[in-house]
C-alpha cells in the first residue's frame, strides 16, 4: 500500500486505487513527518524533502514501523499551492511487540 501522511494525505488518492488507500488505514496506529528540508524556492515552485514514519498493529500483538524518505513538488497557480509529483522510497521497518 502507499505510505500515508497527515501532511500530504489526498495526493495518494489519484495514484491508486480509492479502495486500496482505505484499506491501508485499517491497521494505521500513528504517521509522523520529520526532518522537513526545502530543496529548492524558485518562488512560485517549492520542492521538499521529508521522512515519513508509519506505524501499524501487525499479528494482533506486535507494532510494524516503516521509515519513507520522501520528496515533494509544489507549484503555486493563481494563488493556490498545488501537489506536482511526490515520492516516497522505503528505508527500513522493524517489528516491535506492544
Amino acid at each position: 500500500r502507499p505510505p500515508r501522511s497527515t501532511l500530504f494525505p489526498y495526493t495518494t488518492l489519484f495514484r491508486s486505487n480509492l479502495n486500496d488507500y482505505a484499506d491501508g488505514y485499517k491497521t494505521t496506529l500513528s504517521d509522523s513527518i520529520s526532518n522537513v528540508q526545502v530543496t529548492s524556492n524558485s518562488g512560485d515552485e517549492i520542492a521538499l524533502s521529508y521522512i515519513l514514519t508509519a506505524r501499524d498493529s501487525y499479528n494482533g500483538n506486535s507494532i510494524k514501523e516503516q521509515t519513507f524518505a520522501c520528496t515533494a513538488l509544489l507549484s503555486k497557480k493563481t494563488g493556490s499551492w498545488h501537489i506536482v509529483d511526490m515520492s516516497a522510497k522505503k528505508q527500513g521497518e522493524r517489528i516491535m511487540s506492544r
